[in-house]
């Protein structure tokens, strides 16, 4: 994915969320959405507290044992950034987020990066 690609999902996203929750607002009521987001913010900083300092110290201790940073590693990787996603005020960021929170598509999203990298930084193997 391009540079200009990145920047224009991140400049969509918000706009995104904000219509969804106009949309929402008004199904549900104002209050309700609110209430909703309060939640999955508190969520989000719950879960990145947690996870975060489990995560480092995963890291500390491979590090310390001169081991390659392995899966769980990144499972909390992926768990601190759909906890920043909840924080962002939206239904589409927590929508995002939950597919990071679940193992099975956590996995997915996995495989799809390695693959990506893979390919993205092929050539230094060449040399």
């Amino acid at each position: 994915m391009t540079l200009k690609r990145w920047l224009l999902l991140l400049f969509l996203l918000p706009i995104c969320d904000i219509i969804l929750v106009i949309y929402i607002s008004h199904a549900i009521g104002f209050l309700y959405t609110l209430l909703l987001l309060v939640a999955s913010f508190l969520f989000g900083i719950w879960l990145i507290k947690r996870k975060g300092i489990q995560v480092f110290r995963s890291f500390q201790q491979q590090i310390h044992e001169r081991h390659v940073p392995s899966d769980s590693l990144f499972d909390g990787l992926f768990m601190i950034l759909g906890g920043l996603l909840l924080i962002m005020p939206g239904f589409l960021s927590d929508l995002l987020a939950f597919f990071m929170l679940f193992p099975t598509s956590r996995t997915v999203i996995k495989r799809k990066l390695a693959r990506w990298l893979r390919e993205r930084f092929s050539f230094y193997r060449r040399y």
